[in-house]
């Protein structure tokens, strides 16, 4: 119990531009790492956007809402969208990083002229594992926004399921995040490769 207050504090101290993944096994881990970190957000101000795709939107509303945090209200009022990946990701019905960034770079301008502070993403990752074209291209994307992240408004939590990725995606995936969420704690990732780098 100890170390999900922890986990919790330490999400409570993220700040605007951090470029995050969350490594995970369970449903359990990855819950308690994200509804925090959404509950921090609507408190914050921010938009907070939450891309589903290993769960269904209901699932996770349901989640949030044994979490104590009042999800559907959230909702009506604009603070909290949940969304499909072919809302965001697959938009164009393949997957373009740079088109991605853009469409963050807008949903950024829409929720700061609605009176928001930031745009807070989170999403689960598992889209990918679809085949759909441009899926090759993700590293590509997850290294760019580590130009983008810290130039705009917007924090982000990458979702990654520990039972369903290659070791090889993995690795790519901590050579792309400066932190990490892993085993219930926040750390700094002395795996990260500068995007400049990277690519």
């Amino acid at each position: 119990m100890e170390n999900e207050r922890d986990l919790e504090g330490a999400i409570g101290r993220l700040g605007v531009h951090d470029h995050l993944c969350l490594i995970y096994e369970t449903q359990e881990e990855q819950f308690a790492a994200v509804f925090p970190y959404i509950k921090n957000g609507l408190e914050r101000g921010e938009k907070c956007v939450y891309i589903v795709d290993d769960h269904t939107a209901e699932a996770v509303l349901a989640g949030m809402t044994a979490a104590g945090l009042d999800a559907q209200a959230a909702i009506r009022s604009g603070k909290l969208a949940i969304l499909s990946k072919q809302e965001t990701y697959l938009k164009e019905e393949r997957f373009d990083p740079d088109w991605m960034i853009a469409f963050l770079k807008r949903a950024m301008l829409e929720a700061k002229a609605m009176g928001f502070s930031a745009l807070r993403v989170t999403g689960e990752m598992t889209w990918m594992l679809g085949g759909d074209p441009g899926v090759e291209r993700l590293m590509e994307y997850e290294a760019k926004l580590n130009f983008f992240l810290p130039e705009n408004d917007v924090l982000a939590i990458c979702q990654y399921n520990l039972n369903r990725f290659s070791a090889e995606v993995i690795k790519n995936v901590l050579s792309t995040h400066p932190l990490i969420i892993y085993g219930g704690m926040v750390r700094r990732n002395f795996y990260y490769v500068p995007p400049e780098e990277f690519l």
